[in-house]
């Protein structure tokens, strides 16, 4: 199973960019889960999560956004997320999640709104 996550700064914002690769369930949580958290406690104000490239996500996938979301919001951060695929907007629409999220189309549209 292929999953990989790699955070990088996004140049001319004040953004992190963490891109996900492959499938976000109960195994690869973790992985995904510390990624985030050590972006949240290094202090980044701002995360646009790159979705793009995942097939598939659980429950605890979406927990794992959850958390990381109430993190960066207790330190006054955002979270958005881009990159869904039709399968991931379902998703996140049957949970509710879709209203929750700042969800754009693209990574380009995600940063437009982050302070330089």
């Amino acid at each position: 199973m292929i999953f990989n996550v790699e955070v990088r700064a996004s140049p001319g914002s004040a953004a992190s960019i963490v891109d996900v690769e492959g499938e976000v369930d109960v195994l690869t949580a973790p992985r995904f889960k510390a990624a985030l958290a050590k972006i949240a406690e290094a202090g980044a104000e701002n995360v646009v999560v790159n979705l793009q490239r995942v097939r598939y996500m659980d429950s605890t996938g979406l927990g794992v956004l959850v958390s990381a979301m109430k993190l960066m919001r207790e330190n006054s951060g955002t979270i958005s997320l881009t990159g869904l695929n039709p399968s991931l907007i379902k998703l996140f629409e049957i949970t509710g999640l879709r209203k929750v999220f700042k969800v754009y189309a693209n990574e380009g549209e995600a940063l437009s709104v982050v302070p330089v």
